[in-house]
């Protein structure tokens, strides 16, 4: 006569087996669904970074005059002005921007007071300093999610300084 299910040796056997691969199914789910965060944060920050870096190349390098001293230790703000180059004969433009780190916001005041963008989130570290007529920008962005996904990016720009 045969029976039907299991002996008491196989589920014993069977069990931890089964055990093992559950958790290593349930961990391999939790280490894709951490990293996508983690990738997706690391993202953010780098986005944050490249788009201040063009509103402060784009600045910096028409910028003739600044509230920087050469030498100094970094700051969190940056004046510049600059006259438009591409002014008719005898016309004069003069441009002025200013660069505020707020909280985690670097905030772009261009011309006037009612011209005030964000350009950066999410940086929780600027600082500005002036070496010659190189400026030396650092920026860190840490998105609010994932400590691990901290940037930091430094970039050395040429001023079209005038004395």
């Amino acid at each position: 006569m045969k029976q039907k299910g299991f002996t008491l040796i196989e589920l014993l056997v069977a069990l931890p087996i089964g055990v093992v691969m559950l958790g290593a199914i349930v961990g391999t789910i939790f280490l894709v669904m951490y990293g996508t965060i983690d990738v997706r944060s690391k993202t953010t920050a780098l986005a944050d970074i490249e788009n201040a870096a063009h509103w402060l190349t784009r600045d910096i390098i028409m910028g003739q005059v600044t509230n920087l001293v050469e030498g100094e230790e970094p700051v969190s703000t940056v004046n510049m002005t600059w006259d438009n180059l591409a002014a008719q004969e005898g016309e004069e433009i003069s441009h002025y921007v200013v660069y505020t780190h707020s909280g985690t916001e670097l905030l772009r005041e261009y011309d006037s007071a009612n011209n005030t963008t964000i350009v950066g989130r999410h940086l929780s570290e600027v600082g500005f300093s002036l070496e010659g007529d190189l400026m030396t920008v650092t920026l860190t962005s840490s998105p609010e999610r994932a400590s691990r996904s901290t940037v930091t990016r430094t970039y050395i720009i040429r001023m079209l300084l005038t004395e």
